[in-house]
This record gives C-alpha cells, sequence and structure tokens, in this order.
C-alpha cells in the first residue's frame, strides 16, 4: 500500500487531482454568479458540474499516461518529483482543497433547520405559531406550490417600478388559473421586495415548493421580461427565459410564462399545458401604462391613492374600453375609496357599475363577481350576495379578496363557523397579509373561541394591523378585565369616531368596557350625539350598545346609519355579548327589516337562531328563537 502511495506522489496524480478540484470548484462559482446576469439558460450550470465531474477521471488518466513516458525527464529537468521543491505547491493545492471542503460541507452538509431563519422576526415567529401541517407537507401537496417574488426594476432610470409589479400581479393572476396549483398571494409575495433572502427561507415562511423571480426592462415601446423557475429546497433551476416584445404583446409574455412553468410541472399538475390562461389580444399600451400605475396606488389603501388610482383607471378605459379587468379594478377602487367616509351611494353605484361593464366584455374576470357581492354586503342586500360570491370562487378559488369577502358576509348573516374555513384558507394563500388573521379572530370570537380568537388576533397584530387590539379588548372585557380592554379600544376608537373630545372618548369607552359609574354616562353621551342632525356616522354606536345591554338602542342606531362597516355590530351581536339582543322581543322584526329572515329562509339559518314556524302566506311572518 505504501509503495502504491509513493508511486502516485511521484506520478503527481495527488496534486493533479487537487488543482483540478480547486479549479472546478472556482469554475462552477464563475458560472453560479454570472449565469444570471449573462442571462444563461439554466441547465448551463448542471452540465458544467456533469462535465467537471466526468472529466476527472478522463484528466487523471491522461496525466498518468504522460508522466509514465516522461518521468526520467521530468525528474532531471523540472524537478517536479523532489518533495521538497514542491512542498510549498503541494501546501497550496491540499489546502485549497480543505478550503474547498469545508464550504461544501457548510453550505450543503449542515444546512440550517430554523424554520425562516432568513425571515424577519414576525414571520419566524409566524412559522413557529403555525408549524406546517405534516399531513399537507407531503411531496404532492407541496410541489403543486408556487410564490411568484416582485421581478425587479431594470429600467435605466430604475422609475418603472409601478411597471415591474404590474407585470409580477398579472403573472400571479395567469398561474392562478393553473388547476390544482397553489399560489401566494400578492401581499405576501410582495412582503419579499427588495429584500436579498434565501429562497428556502422563503419557501418555509409562504410554504411553497418554488419560486419564480425575474425582471422587467422597458424601454420606448418594447419590453423584455426575464423569468426563471426555482425549487427551493435545493435551489434547482428548473427552467429560465427571456422574452423581448413589443408593449403591446405584454399580455400574450405573461401567459406564455403561465404555460412554460405548466409545462414544467405538468407531470405534478396533471394539467393540460394548453389551456389558455390569461388574455391574450393584444393591449393599448398606454391604457396599461394608467392601469399598472393605479395597481400601484392601491398596494397602499390609503383613501387619497384609491381616489387617485379612480382617476388613473378613468384613463386606462377611455384608451381602451374593452378593458374588462380595468372595469373591474376600478370598481375595487370606488370601494377602498369609501375610507374616505363620504359619498358612500355615489360611490357603491360607480363600483356597481364599473363591475357590470367588466363583466358585460368578458363574463370570466373574478374580481368584478366579488365586488359585486362586497357591494351586497354593504348595502345590506344580503339575499343577493351569495351567488355573486360563488361566481368569483368559481373563476378563482383561492382569491384572498373573494375569499375574505364571502366570508364577511357569512358573518353578517350570523355563520361564524363556515365563515372560519374561508379566511384560513385566505390565509394559506396569502400568509403574511394581517388583516385574514384580522377576520379569523373575529370569526373565531363571534364563535366563542377566544384562545383562538386571541392567538389568531396578537398574529395579526404582530404584522403591524392595529385593529386587531379590537377583538383583543372585547376578550379583555369578556373575561372581567376592563381596564386592558380599554387600553386596547382606545387608540382605534379614537381614529374612528367622530365629533369628540379626547375627554369624552376616554368616557364613551370607559363605560362601555369597564362599566362602573361611566356606564350612564356613556349612554347619555352617545344618545345626545345621535339627536344632533349634525353628527357624522358612528360606526362603534352599533355595537357599543350591545356590549352596554341597550339592544333598542343598538337597532335603531344601526338601521339610521348608512355607513357601510358593519362588522363590529355583528361582532357583537353574534357574539359573546349579544345574546340578550338576540332574545329581545325587537329583534325578530329588525332582522326581517334589514333582510337577514329572507336570507336564512333562502340560504340556511344560523347557529344560534332556529325557526318556530314558517308562514304560508304572504302576510304571515315566519317566527324564530335565538339562544
Amino acid at each position: 500500500m505504501n509503495d502504491f502511495w509513493q508511486r502516485l506522489k511521484q506520478h503527481n496524480i495527488l496534486r493533479i487531482a487537487a488543482a483540478y478540484l480547486v479549479a472546478g470548484w472556482i469554475v462552477m462559482q464563475i458560472v453560479e454568479v454570472m449565469g444570471p446576469a449573462l442571462r444563461l439558460p439554466a441547465w448551463v450550470l448542471s452540465a458544467v458540474a456533469f462535465i467537471l465531474i466526468f472529466g476527472l477521471p478522463i484528466v487523471l488518466l491522461i496525466a498518468w499516461s504522460l508522466e509514465h513516458k516522461k518521468k526520467e525527464a521530468a525528474r532531471s529537468d523540472t524537478g517536479l518529483l523532489s518533495g521538497e521543491a514542491t512542498g510549498k505547491l503541494d501546501y497550496v493545492l491540499f489546502g485549497g482543497v480543505a478550503f474547498v471542503l469545508v464550504l461544501v460541507l457548510t453550505r450543503w452538509g449542515f444546512p440550517s433547520e430554523a424554520p425562516g431563519s432568513t425571515a424577519t422576526a414576525t414571520e419566524q415567529a409566524l412559522v413557529a405559531e403555525n408549524p406546517p401541517d405534516k399531513k399537507k407537507s407531503n411531496a404532492v401537496f407541496r410541489e403543486k406550490s408556487i410564490a411568484v417574488l416582485p421581478f425587479v426594476d431594470m429600467s435605466e432610470e430604475q422609475d418603472q417600478e409601478y411597471f415591474s409589479d404590474g407585470v409580477t400581479e398579472e403573472i400571479i393572476g395567469a398561474l392562478n388559473g393553473i388547476d390544482d396549483l397553489k399560489v401566494t398571494g400578492r401581499t405576501s409575495s410582495f412582503a419579499f421586495k427588495g429584500r436579498n433572502e434565501d429562497l428556502k427561507g422563503i419557501g418555509r415562511v409562504l410554504k411553497v415548493a418554488h419560486v419564480l423571480e425575474g425582471s422587467v426592462r422597458k424601454q420606448g415601446d418594447r419590453v423584455r421580461i426575464t423569468a426563471q423557475l426555482i425549487e427551493v429546497e435545493e435551489g434547482f433551476h428548473l427552467w429560465s427565459d427571456t422574452y423581448d416584445r413589443p408593449l403591446e404583446d405584454v399580455l400574450a409574455v405573461q401567459e406564455e410564462i403561465a404555460i412554460a412553468i405548466t409545462n414544467k410541472l405538468r407531470v405534478l399538475l396533471a394539467t393540460d399545458e394548453k389551456k389558455q390562461l390569461a388574455q391574450s389580444k393584444k393591449i393599448v399600451p398606454e391604457a396599461y401604462e394608467a392601469y399598472f400605475q393605479a395597481k400601484y396606488l392601491l398596494a397602499n389603501t390609503e383613501p387619497s391613492n384609491a381616489s387617485n388610482a379612480v382617476a388613473l383607471l378613468e384613463d386606462a378605459v377611455a384608451l381602451d374600453p374593452k378593458f374588462a379587468q380595468g372595469w373591474a379594478t376600478m370598481a375595487t377602487a370606488h370601494l377602498i375609496s369609501l375610507m374616505d367616509g363620504t359619498d358612500f351611494e355615489k360611490k357603491h353605484k360607480a363600483a356597481e357599475l364599473s363591475a357590470l361593464r367588466a363583466i358585460a366584455i368578458s363574463p370570466d374576470v373574478a374580481e368584478a363577481y366579488a365586488t359585486l357581492g362586497w357591494i351586497q354586503v354593504q348595502r345590506r342586500d344580503y339575499l343577493d350576495m351569495d351567488s355573486h360570491f360563488e361566481k368569483a370562487l368559481a373563476l378563482n378559488a383561492d382569491d384572498p379578496q373573494a375569499l375574505n369577502w364571502t366570508a364577511y358576509g357569512l358573518l353578517s348573516a350570523g355563520k361564524p363557523r363556515e365563515a372560519v374555513a374561508y379566511f384560513e384558507r385566505a390565509i394559506e394563500v396569502d400568509p403574511i397579509q394581517p388583516s385574514h388573521r384580522f377576520f379569523l379572530a373575529t370569526a373565531l370570537l363571534m364563535a366563542g373561541e377566544l384562545e383562538g380568537a386571541e392567538t389568531a388576533a396578537k398574529q395579526a397584530r404582530a404584522f403591524g394591523f392595529m385593529p386587531a387590539n379590537l377583538p383583543l379588548a372585547d376578550i379583555a372585557a369578556l373575561r372581567g378585565e376592563g381596564a386592558r380592554a380599554v387600553k386596547l379600544a382606545r387608540p382605534m376608537v379614537g381614529m374612528l369616531t367622530h365629533d369628540f373630545g379626547n375627554e369624552e372618548i376616554d368616557l364613551i369607552v370607559s363605560g362601555t368596557f369597564a362599566g362602573g359609574d361611566n356606564r350612564t354616562k356613556a349612554i347619555e353621551l352617545m344618545k345626545s350625539a345621535l339627536a344632533r342632525p349634525d353628527t357624522k356616522s358612528q360606526i362603534f354606536f352599533p355595537n357599543f350598545f350591545i356590549l352596554l345591554d341597550e339592544p333598542e338602542l343598538a337597532f335603531d342606531t344601526f338601521e339610521n346609519d348608512t355607513f357601510a362597516f358593519d362588522l363590529p355590530f355583528y361582532v357583537a351581536l353574534w357574539g359573546p355579548f349579544g345574546r340578550s339582543a338576540r332574545q329581545h322581543p325587537d329583534f325578530p322584526a329588525f332582522a326581517k327589516r334589514i333582510g337577514l329572515v329572507d336570507y336564512w329562509q333562502e340560504n340556511g339559518w344560523p347557529e344560534l337562531c332556529k325557526p318556530s314556524g314558517e308562514g304560508k302566506g304572504e302576510t304571515t311572518d315566519v317566527t324564530f328563537t335565538c339562544s
């Protein structure tokens, strides 16, 4: 054995092998780093690796042969067989091999197992509180999932971020058309915008097996879109391509990308890759510019942004009257603009007309149906809301907005347990959107599941969603922690309640949540405010009156207040606080007047109310009892 080892050393085989390994590793690093910049296909890195692996024995065989023929010349002329002369070279080569081995073991041999280790502290907490469901973490489930990270703006002036964001959203929409593919929602995907995160960490936070990333470069009337599909667990590049097209063909590019991904995953998805996944018609470039700018504004749901977005979308549909998605998004923008507290009826009507126009142009625009359903909820026209939501979810079963609004309608109708499943699905699709957890907390609170409600509300608050303090205040009040309830509720009530100074707001909140001497004062203060003709909408009054055990005042205030945000009232009415209101003699007539009884007769009764008799004639009322 020693003789064999000495012969290897004499023939420089170990030195050549070490040099080959170090040089090969350097080549691999260069290809991996420069590949994206040079737009090399994903298979190039794998090809180089295979060449280097199969090349090693060939190189060693050739070296052995040449050294055998020339060993005398090498010994006398170069001295390369002299251990003394080549000692430094040996140290350098074998030190390089050791360095490469350490890097390989660090990177692949000992991967970090900390969930979401590269995510933010909030996302790490999210993963810790919600470990992946083992039943849903099998290969089949995980491999049918993808997140589209925000494409990078590669324009020369770096002023086309709205356009690259718009392309990203459109690709998300196109992928949503693929059967059985879980596509992460926009909010969660965009949470990683501008962050140099490890893809494995992103995959763990979003619970997806694949990530699509890329870049957009718009110059004049042309656009270049580069995209690459990556398997996150091992970092494999499954597919990549670059598209240079006229701007008017941008929709076709989005469809091509979706189809290419389907082709790559079709064994898992069992989907016909020729399925039409997106609109393929050419666009009016100026209309799409305005549309993308509007979507960029709507990503930040400030009322002023919504109004500006409406103006941009009006320009878009004026340039292209057949732009169905533009009309649908304008309907959504009108609804978001309601947050400024003005012109409710006018904005509802504008939203409705825009949604109907979108459907008239294209009956497959899910957003338009979801918007119509939401308008019906806000108008308290519960009987017609379900058909719109059903159509929206039939077109896109994983649309977080449609899921949320459908569940909200169920909360209004007194069906919180049915709503929970929709909110949970919205969280699965869009886990970093805090409003989903806020709504889940309200549904669980209404169902009397206080621990689950508290967990969901705290998660929403951890993301910075301050309205989550409202269900937490209700939970504290139910537990007899009045002072804590007041502290949690006071900031939000101060933001959303008009016509009062700080001392009056303190009195109302304290009397509502802590009772005592301030209870009567709070009731009188709110009653006096309602008697004034100049009093603005008070969205908390109806539910405060329920918490204060004043059902008649609650019913009257709710019916007379046209503000479209009814959730606080329904949380109180159908939750643990609302028993006396539900059992009040006036409740059946109230439920009939606001349309709930008609809805229940058509779609089933709520969990807490049961009919005690059905009227047979038009003049006979339905009677029911509630617990």
